[in-house]
Parts: C-alpha cells; sequence; structure tokens
C-alpha cells in the first residue's frame, strides 16, 4: 500500500496526490514523517492512538515529532483518559454506522447516492450533524485522480452542486444554470393602408405583440391606399413603409425599385398552403413570389334568384332564355374572357413572357369572334356601359350582370331576398362548353427589404395574410378574403363565396408586364366594332387577324 509522505495515511497505489493533506505522492522524503500522539507521546500509525485511544484525525492533527525526555507512566489517570476514548470511539461509530445505513442516510432509500439533492432532503431536526465522513475509492471529479480514504460531506452546503454516485465513482453535479430572461429587441414598424383600416391594424397589432414577446413594437400606421402604393414607395424606397398593402398589377415597377422583398422558404411555404394558384400567380415576378395575397380584384356574376336557379346560371346561353343579361363586353377588363375560355393566352401561359406576346390570331380567336357577332344580336343579351347594367338590376329590366364587390351592396339592396352570386357561366362554341374567366388581380401585403427590423416586418405580414387575419379584416373592413381555408367561414356570404370561386375556377391572372398597356384601348375598339354590326361572319377572320396585328406590333 501507498502511504502520504506527509500525514502517512494509507492510500491507492495509482493515486498521486492525498485526499486528506493535499501533498503530492512524489514529493515522498527519504524517510517518511512519522507521527506522535500529542496526549502520550508514542508514535501512531493509524488513525488513533493505540496505546491511550486518543483520536488522530486529518491533516490538522498532524503534529511534528515531540521531543520528551521519557514516555508517561500508565497511572489511573491514563487508564481513565483511555477507557474515556474507547467509549468515545464507539459512540462515534455508531454514530457513523447508522448515519451511513439507516433510513435517510447517505447510502439508504434516501440517501444522496441514491439520486436525491443534499439540499431537498426533508430534516426534521434542525440542529442536524452537518459533516459526515465517508469511506470512498472513487475518481476525483475535477482532476480525475484515484483517491481512496474518506470523504468530508456537507450536507447542509449550499453549493452550486450535489453528488452522485455512478459505477462507483462520486461525480459533482452542476445545477441547471439560471438562465437570465432575455430583454425584448425595440422594433419600430411603418405600416401603410387605407385609413377604414386602421382599427383592425390596431387590433391585429395588439395581438401581435402579445404573441412576440421578444419584440417591444412601436406601430406607426400611415393612411396609403393600395392603388397608391408604388407611387409613395418609389419616391424614396428606404424610408418607405416597412409593411404594406398594394395592388398586384404595380408587382413589376415595386421588384424593379427593389421596393419588395420576395417570399422565401418556411414564410413561402406557408403562404402557398392557403393561398389558390391564380393569387399566388398574380405576385410572383421573374419565378418569384413578393406578396401575401389577402384580397382578390376580380368580378363575377349577380343575378335574380326568382329568375335564374342555380343550375340555369351554369350556362350564359341557358340564362340568355329565361331574362335579359348584362354584360360589358367594350371593357378591355371584360373583353377577354370569351376569348380566354376558348384558349387565347397573353405573353404565355403564365402571362409573363413578352417575347411570347398575344396569342389572338388563330382559329380559335376566330371562333370566339364569330360567337360574339351572334351574341349581341340576341335580344335578351345587353352591353353594358358600366351603368345601366346595375340601372338594369334596379329597375328590374335587367335579371343578370357581371360586376365586384363594389357593386355588391346596392345589388342586394335591389334584389333582397332574391340576390344571387356565383362564378361565370361558361358559353358553347362550336358545340363545346367553354368556361368564361375574368382577370383577376389581387391586394396584397408587401415586405420593404429595406426595413431595418426585416424579421419582424416578415412575421407581421405573414400575420396579416393569414386566415385569421383575413377573416378579421373580412369582419371589420368587408374586405372579401381569398384564403381557401375561410370557405366555411364565409359559407352564408354568398359575394364571398362568389368571388373565392370565381378566382378559383373562372379567371386568369391579368399580366402586368408593361406590354400589357396596348391591349385596353384595342380591345375596346374591337367589341365596339362587333356591337355595331362593322364586325360580321364575312369579315371575322380579318378582324381577328388585324386585331392580333395590331396587338403584338403596335
Amino acid at each position: 500500500m501507498k502511504h502520504c509522505p506527509r500525514c502517512q495515511r494509507t492510500l491507492a497505489e495509482e493515486a498521486k496526490f492525498c485526499m486528506y493533506c493535499g501533498a503530492t505522492v512524489e514529493e515522498t522524503p527519504a524517510e517518511p514523517i512519522k507521527r506522535f500522539c500529542t496526549n502520550c507521546g508514542k508514535e501512531v500509525v493509524g488513525n488513533f492512538c493505540i496505546h491511550c485511544g486518543t483520536p488522530v484525525g486529518g491533516a490538522a492533527q498532524v503534529a511534528e515529532k515531540v521531543s520528551v525526555s521519557a514516555p508517561k507512566k500508565k497511572g489511573k489517570g491514563g487508564l481513565i483518559a483511555a477507557m474515556i476514548a474507547i467509549v468515545l470511539v464507539l459512540g462515534l461509530a455508531l454514530s457513523w454506522a447508522f448515519g451511513l445505513f439507516g433510513d435517510g442516510g447517505l447510502f439508504g432509500e434516501d440517501g444522496i447516492f441514491a439520486g436525491e439533492s443534499h439540499r431537498d432532503r426533508d430534516r426534521d431536526d434542525e440542529d442536524e450533524v452537518e459533516k459526515k465522513q465517508i469511506p470512498i475509492v472513487a475518481k476525483h471529479p475535477t482532476l480525475g485522480e484515484v483517491v481512496e480514504g474518506y470523504m468530508e460531506v456537507d450536507i447542509t452546503d449550499e453549493r452550486d452542486c450535489v453528488y452522485r454516485w455512478e459505477d462507483g465513482t462520486i461525480h459533482d453535479v452542476p445545477e441547471e444554470p439560471q438562465i437570465q430572461e432575455a430583454q425584448p429587441e425595440k422594433v419600430t414598424l411603418t405600416v401603410w393602408a387605407p385609413a377604414e383600416e386602421h382599427d383592425y391594424l390596431t387590433k391585429m397589432a395588439d395581438s401581435f405583440a402579445d404573441a412576440h414577446p421578444e419584440y417591444e413594437i412601436t406601430f406607426r400606421f400611415v393612411t396609403v391606399h393600395a392603388g397608391d402604393a408604388q407611387y409613395y414607395m418609389l419616391s424614396d424606397v428606404e424610408a418607405g413603409a416597412d409593411v404594406y398593402m398594394f395592388a398586384n398589377d404595380q408587382l413589376g415597377g415595386l421588384v424593379e425599385a427593389n421596393a419588395l422583398a420576395p417570399i422565401t422558404g418556411s414564410v413561402l411555404e406557408q403562404v402557398k398552403s392557403g393561398t389558390a394558384q391564380t393569387m399566388l400567380d398574380s405576385v410572383t415576378y421573374g419565378g418569384d413570389v413578393y406578396g401575401i395575397p389577402y384580397t382578390g380584384n376580380t368580378w363575377w356574376l349577380y343575378y335574380d334568384k326568382s329568375v335564374f336557379s342555380s343550375e340555369d346560371i351554369k350556362s350564359l346561353e341557358t340564362m340568355l332564355e329565361k331574362g335579359k343579361v348584362a354584360f360589358r363586353l367594350n371593357n378591355g377588363w371584360y373583353t377577354q374572357a370569351f376569348y380566354f375560355a376558348n384558349g387565347c393566352t397573353m405573353f404565355g401561359p403564365n402571362g409573363n413572357d413578352a417575347a411570347a406576346g398575344f396569342d389572338f390570331g388563330g382559329e380559335n380567336a376566330v371562333a370566339v369572334t364569330n360567337y360574339l357577332v351572334d351574341l349581341v344580336k340576341n335580344p335578351n343579351f345587353v352591353c353594358d356601359d358600366g351603368y345601366n347594367g346595375l340601372a338594369g338590376i334596379q329597375d328590374g329590366s335587367i335579371k343578370a350582370f357581371v360586376s365586384g364587390d363594389w357593386e355588391a351592396q346596392m345589388v342586394k339592396d335591389a334584389l333582397g331576398e332574391n340576390f344571387g352570386a356565383a362564378q361565370l357561366p361558361t358559353i358553347t362554341i362550336d358545340g363545346q362548353q367553354k368556361q368564361l374567366r375574368a382577370f383577376a388581380g389581387t391586394k396584397a401585403i408587401g415586405v420593404n427589404p429595406n426595413s431595418d427590423d426585416m424579421i419582424a416586418a416578415y412575421l407581421f405580414a405573414i400575420y396579416l395574410g393569414s386566415a385569421e387575419g383575413q377573416l378579421l379584416r373580412y369582419e371589420m373592413c368587408d374586405v372579401l378574403p381569398c384564403n381557401t381555408y375561410l370557405e366555411n367561414a364565409i359559407a352564408n356570404d354568398p359575394v364571398a363565396l362568389a368571388q373565392m370561386n370565381c378566382l378559383n375556377n373562372s379567371a386568369t391572372v391579368m399580366p402586368t408586364i408593361p406590354e400589357m398597356n396596348i391591349w385596353w384601348n384595342n380591345a375596346a375598339n374591337l367589341a365596339n366594332e362587333i356591337i355595331s354590326g362593322a364586325v360580321t361572319h364575312k369579315n371575322a377572320e380579318e378582324k381577328t387577324k388585324a386585331f392580333n396585328e395590331i396587338l403584338n406590333n403596335g
């Protein structure tokens, strides 16, 4: 066995230091230091004097060699002292044994090495002995050295660790650190929206702030309508709003001016999950999505339910057999519905390929022109000039017409309980049913890429464009939602349902590229010629090809 060179305690063979006095084993002198009893002066080898019974404990009790002239004689005093010492040793031994192995002892059911913190143990006696010694053969938890002997455990210590017994080794187990709560980040978000939506935005901002305690947000609401967003943003992009509403026909200009940040990653997946493809296409530019649609901008069918059944309104020809139908044929936002129905396109299938141009000159387009020549001659067809359609609904002379949400309330007032709204009907060309397709646009929520608080701006934009955000906007501002998850929530509103069905089933995204500008006047001119009778079946092909030539070559 190896012994400490300083206190002579027994150590493990591989020990490199003494756990009692701290001496390094390699410091062993040529001759071991001898210990002597401080009572009788005899040499001591173990932990107490075998001559008089005096305990010899840790390093503090190791005495320098005591010089005595002669050993003390054993007398009655020595015998009494020896007996007292023996009694003390036996008492300590019993106390030690009970403390280790009794209920609640170190190695008992509830002991420290059973996994319980020494600070969590129930104690009925506040004056319980605070320190105990336990025999161990273990690795030092910090230095990793093997030690053998006794270890003093402080059972009332308030240190930041407890002891754990595992695989014959005593470990210090650090407590979980106290995590200081991070201070909220200060954020300022400027939001542009119509004045009538400020109460809605205030409510959304309050609930957003409650849901994001990591931010201390100051919101600034500025009145800017979606249709004016491009004008104000382009005047000073960096000073523009962090979050703003815009109409999708401004998309190209805003993107080119670096005024819209792309929606990507998990944010894009959230937007896609509740948005119809038509709506996504309306905010897609150069292959990237640049906004979160929150309402559509299109038109659909209003009708008198006392005249047309839910089955009648599926076909324009059927409706014309039962009552007068008004249509804004000579308005370029409506004219294309007939040509799109038969497969004509503008700037490719996605409406963003300028090189593809207009496809209105082939057989499909000629067939539509011929269809319109006959349509305008039908006595039940009325060309709506923008006023007579609604006026006819109000005076009862017209039983159905096409329009958007801007005239919804007036139609409701006129028709009362007979008010009906639905997606567009089909038309019959060459014996086949073709779905009329309205131009579709959106109003969307955009994020300024120059924002100083991009993450918070993104999160707030997503929040506004979510199903919950759209539903609250609908309830507070009467703005029709376009999130597909809200179909059941708006099932009792025929206008909201008609818009959603039209966007999903009978609409095509209106191109927003600059080359689209040539369409409007030329489309109106062709329609006016058809209405006036200048276009006939005989010259329909010639007129259609000339129309297409103008569109593509100016």
